[in-house]
């Protein structure tokens, strides 16, 4: 019964469709453990011994692959006609709700004063507010050099003149450079 209510009837109707035809089931799905829904492939190819069939096969967790492709389909219907800061602010809560993160933001290099200037984002699951700040001392100065920066922990003792990571309580970074 592990099988997601939402998938029962598509799993019975492969797994029918498959016993009938003798042929390979081939299944994407979720399943509901003590630790949260997981997504699932299915692949099982049958092996016809005597008069009766036998299923082998394995069983991956997708989770991450159907997380993206659900971002990536978000992305394309959802946020189409929004544009500046709306559109930032609704792919940035979307990444922050997906990827479970307390921050996300974009922002705009300004060269001739070293500053960041946020266009749009997410804090702590509400639309930021307007923000500048300097690069200097910062991660964000790094992903202004070489295009993209990650710390998974620790990055406020990395950067301890950046005030900003111990205001905002962040322990790991990643920073893209989009433009």
């Amino acid at each position: 019964q592990l099988l997601h209510p939402d998938d029962k009837e598509a799993y019975i109707k492969s797994s029918e469709k498959a016993i009938l035809e003798r042929s390979e089931l081939n299944f994407e799905g979720r399943i509901v453990t003590t630790n949260g829904t997981v997504w699932i492939q299915i692949v099982s190819h049958p092996k016809i011994e005597k008069e009766e069939v036998i299923y082998n096969g394995i069983i991956t967790n997708i989770t991450q692959r159907k997380k993206a492709e659900i971002a990536l389909k978000s992305l394309a219907t959802n946020y189409a006609s929004l544009s500046g800061k709306p559109f930032y602010e609704a792919v940035c809560s979307h990444i922050s709700s997906l990827l479970n993160l307390d921050y996300v933001f974009v922002g705009q290099i300004i060269h001739k004063t070293n500053e960041v200037n946020v266009l749009g984002g997410c804090a702590l699951g509400a639309p930021m507010g307007a923000m500048q700040y300097n690069l200097s001392n910062t991660p964000c100065a790094i992903v202004s050099d070489s295009n993209i920066c990650h710390f998974l922990e620790s990055v406020q003792e990395k950067f301890p003149k950046d005030d900003l990571l111990k205001i905002m309580d962040i322990e790991g970074y990643v920073g893209i450079q989009i433009g």
